[in-house]
Order: C-alpha cells, then structure tokens, then sequence
C-alpha cells in the first residue's frame, strides 16, 4: 500500500470517527432526505480509499435484505434481492456491473458532494476527480417510509437504477 493511500485511508477513517459526533452535535438528523443518503456515503465510502479486490465487504449491491432496509425503499429492496439472485442462480452479473453509488466501478480518489436540490424529495450527488471536482451527478429520489425516508431510485440523465434492475423508471 502507498504511503498516499495509507494517508487517505487515516484521513477518511479519522473523518468517518468524526462525522457523527459532529452531525449529533450540530442536531444533524439521519432520518431525512439528505440525511439517510450522507449515512449511505458515510457507511459505504471506505470503498473509495481501499484497494476493491482486498475488500471482502463489498457495495450496497451486494447487501443482505436487513441492511438493504437501512438505507432503500421496499420496491427498491425487492428489486436488488431479486438481481443478487439471479447472480447467484446464473453464476454472473445479471443486470448490473457497477456501483450505481459512484456511477462506475473504479471510484478509487473520488470526491463527493450531497446537496439539496430545492425537491423535499431529491438529492443530488456530484461526483468528481481531482480537477474535475463534479464531473457528474446523480439524483437520489427518496419516500418516506413508516421508517423513514428510504431511497426509491439512483438515477443520472441516461439511466435509472430501477429500470436497470427491471423496475420501472419513476
């Protein structure tokens, strides 16, 4: 491991240690819309600063339907378990090869930023590298749930992680 990636594994472990404590400080609430897509980020981003192949733990994709509850919405949840399945049944990928969460499969020193986008229900992320600090941007549409806020769908202007898992496009 390079000293620079060892560096921005401290940094984000040292941030991730940091972040809640500040969020509950500030009155910083998870379950809201911008809220439950920051805890996403926030339990998911260590992918970002380590090497993928050595991670066992891998994307929200890749999930058990208990933690997949935490974060998406039931139409969503069946939606993902259904695609995990047929993986699992046809010995590879089904519908989808990346990580809609970064919109690729290499998200390795990827900036990101949740903002609100005036919509109570959407929020977008922009996606970025170094100098290209929001080359991209995602729409996260959410629902309130009898538990919360829960992401419906990820979606940029050419697709939908709904329609990509056989869903409609909503």
């Amino acid at each position: 491991m390079t000293n620079q990636r060892i560096l921005i594994l401290s940094l984000c472990i040292a941030f991730g240690a940091l972040l809640p404590a500040q969020l509950v400080a500030e009155g910083f609430k998870f379950d809201s819309p911008i809220g439950i897509v920051m805890k996403l980020y926030h339990d998911f981003a260590f992918r970002a600063v380590i090497d993928q192949n050595n991670v066992p733990y891998g994307g929200l994709l890749s999930q058990p339907e208990n933690v997949l509850k935490r974060y998406v919405d039931p139409t969503l949840a069946r939606l993902i378990l259904s695609d995990q399945a047929c993986a699992v049944a046809s010995g590879s990928i089904c519908n989808i090869d990346y990580d809609p969460m970064y919109n690729g499969s290499d998200m390795t020193g990827m900036t990101v930023e949740i903002k609100e986008t005036g919509r109570l229900d959407e929020i977008a992320v922009l996606l970025g590298y170094g100098v290209e600090p929001h080359s991209q941007q995602l729409i996260y549409s959410l629902v309130k749930t009898k538990t919360g806020w829960r992401i419906h769908d990820i979606r940029t202007d050419s697709w939908s992680l709904q329609k990509l898992l056989g869903g409609q496009k909503h």
